[in-house]
């Protein structure tokens, strides 16, 4: 059974590995809140506050965050994950793609004296692998090596500085580990292949673990708004900040199983070797 939310803490993590269904989620959490007939708007969504950005960060600690290693800026994440916590309103919205992971045996990277709770999205690793190829303009097998290495780390490059800190996510399997067993938090684990399947129900499971009382009018028309041939659309007509490299869509293709076709059989079965346990856990493999 999840626990339920802390009224008196501000912050609601929507969590999950790279293309995990992140984006889609905090769309319809975006709609819920829309009036009818308003549109949405792509670089407006729930979540799109930056606590990772580095100026901010250098400008908190006084350091020049460049200089650092990503297990030396962890524990300055943490520090000031609090101070911006403490002037927040219940509920606040933050996305990310970092592991869930000790802050160098200092503190937790996500403190859980300012966390009301968070929702973790998890996606079959093989479409992820699919996805994120895409997303990155990489090959499958790049990318298939990054989910299992547990060094992978989020905004860094080595030829240059990103405007974000960067973030340690590890392996695919650790990544949802880390947020799924037994956090200091309460933690509501979604398969994006069960928002697929029945958005709406998903869409319900997550309001109302985050203490929100849409009504099943406003839940619907969050849907609508949604969809994911609107969603894509959206993106063609208007400015979005995350769109992939070389003018790719963000919004793919929304499908699930699409590594069946996309995946020979040698990538198939490196990931399931690499990720057997979490696979199984989550019902991806029997």
């Amino acid at each position: 059974m999840i626990a339920n939310l802390s009224a008196d803490k501000p912050i609601i993590w929507l969590a999950s590995y790279p293309k995990s269904g992140n984006t889609w989620l905090r769309a319809m959490l975006t709609a819920l809140r829309l009036s009818p007939g308003q549109d949405l708007a792509l670089d407006e969504m729930v979540g799109r506050a930056n606590l990772f950005d580095r100026q901010a960060i250098d400008d908190f600690a006084a350091v020049n965050s460049s200089e650092l290693t990503v297990r030396e800026i962890t524990p300055i994440l943490s520090r000031y994950f609090s101070s911006v916590a403490a002037r927040l309103e219940p509920p606040a919205f933050f996305k990310t793609h970092a592991a869930c992971l000790d802050a160098g045996g200092e503190r937790a990277l996500f403190p859980a004296d300012t966390i009301a709770g968070a929702v973790y999205l998890v996606r079959d690793p093989r479409d992820v692998a699919v996805s994120y190829a895409h997303h990155d303009v990489l090959d499958h097998d790049a990318i298939i090596a990054r989910m299992a290495d547990s060094r992978a780390t989020f905004e860094w490059w080595p030829d240059r500085c990103s405007e974000n800190v960067s973030q340690v996510m590890s392996t695919w399997s650790e990544h949802v580990r880390s947020w799924t067993k037994n956090p200091d938090f309460p933690v509501l684990g979604l398969r994006y292949e069960d928002m697929l399947a029945d958005p709406l129900a998903a869409l319900n499971r997550v309001a109302r673990f985050c203490m929100l009382d849409p009504g099943q009018e406003v839940l619907e028309q969050a849907v609508r708004l949604t969809e994911f041939s609107r969603l894509q659309q959206l993106e063609k007509g208007s400015r979005f900040t995350s769109k992939p490299k070389q003018d790719r869509a963000f919004f793919r293709s929304g499908q699930s199983g699409d590594w069946r076709k996309d995946l020979n059989s040698v990538q198939i079965s490196q990931i399931e070797r690499d990720h057997a346990g979490v696979m199984r856990l989550w019902g991806y493999i029997a």
